[in-house]
């Protein structure tokens, strides 16, 4: 016969196996001396957890109070957040490429380089075609 596995036998304590399965391993382990041992190990296992004391936890509240105690901000903390804020967007605005010499020289300088992709991979069915279009509308071939 097959032996129960630790599992079954733990819950065989604690009772918590169907009827069925109850008489089950109950007739197994009135048979089997290697389950019985099991039993007897786990019995003993358990009875030595019981008999020790429980762990007293620490007192935490008030240490988590100590942190959390709310410390007053200081006046000038939101203004230079805002501040901060609006000359980066002032700096990121001016020197954005939004003026045609800019963008002619970019498409100039990127001309070469669209070219060749377009020979290389003239032939290649795995090429993304969507970004050569988008390469030649950035160009001026495609409009």
């Amino acid at each position: 016969m097959k032996c129960l596995s630790t599992e079954n036998i733990a819950k065989y304590q604690l009772s918590a196996l169907s009827p069925d399965e109850m008489q089950a391993a109950a007739n197994h382990l009135s048979e089997c001396e290697k389950c019985r041992r099991v039993t007897e190990s786990l019995t003993a296992t358990v009875n030595l957890l019981e008999s020790l004391p429980a762990p007293m936890a620490p007192d935490l509240w008030p240490a988590i109070a100590a942190r959390t105690t709310r410390r007053p901000m200081r006046w000038w903390v939101i203004p230079a957040t805002i501040g901060a804020a609006a000359m980066l967007m002032i700096g990121i605005l001016s020197f954005h490429p939004s003026q045609p010499e800019t963008i002619a020289k970019a498409d100039e300088m990127a001309s070469p380089y669209i070219t060749t992709h377009q020979i290389i991979t003239a032939n290649d069915l795995l090429t993304d075609r969507a970004g050569i279009g988008t390469a030649l509308v950035f160009s001026g071939e495609m409009k």
